[in-house]
């Protein structure tokens, strides 16, 4: 029981809030550094605000300051995957799959296209991360309707 919780529940939701902040942070990171100058990126908490290592630093400072923080986007990851755990436990999802992969995809297809999201908020990965939630919640509102309509139907 708790494996198949594991499999269907736990890991795809882990997976593809991961996978999504990874991408998140990188296209972010890519379109601070080249397009604007320095500022905070990442959601919902910074991962980082400095240029690419090896960029010259203005001032006296030996070392170019830290680029990513790997304990900021551990947290953006935990709290992305309990605000999901939350959405799917509340709608009663038993397969997070559809639902993940759906929010996801839908993602990267906002990241892709390069506009300015849905939902103009405080920053364009903040924005993103806030339309990743929302493609979540109605994907697994969805995918729980077609459940229990095949359910119903199965029984009827």
């Amino acid at each position: 029981m708790v494996i198949r919780w594991l499999l269907l529940f736990a890991l795809p939701i882990l997976l593809c809030a991961a996978f999504f902040q990874a991408l998140l942070v990188t296209g972010e990171m890519f379109r601070s550094n080249l397009f604007f100058s320095a500022y905070p990126y990442g959601a919902p908490f910074p991962v980082g605000a400095a240029p690419f290592p090896g960029t010259p630093v203005n001032g006296p400072a030996p070392n170019p300051p830290e680029s990513f923080s790997v304990a900021w986007f551990a947290a953006d990851v935990v709290l992305t995957a309990a605000i999901a755990f939350v959405i799917a436990w509340f709608v009663r999802i038993r397969n997070a799959w559809p639902a993940s992969a759906l929010a996801t995809g839908f993602g990267l297809f906002l990241l892709g296209a390069g506009s300015f999201p849905a939902f103009p908020f405080w920053s364009y990965g903040f924005s993103l991360w806030i339309s990743w939630l929302v493609a979540f919640a109605l994907s697994a509102a969805i995918w729980t309707g077609f459940e229990l309509y095949r359910a119903r139907r199965q029984q009827g």
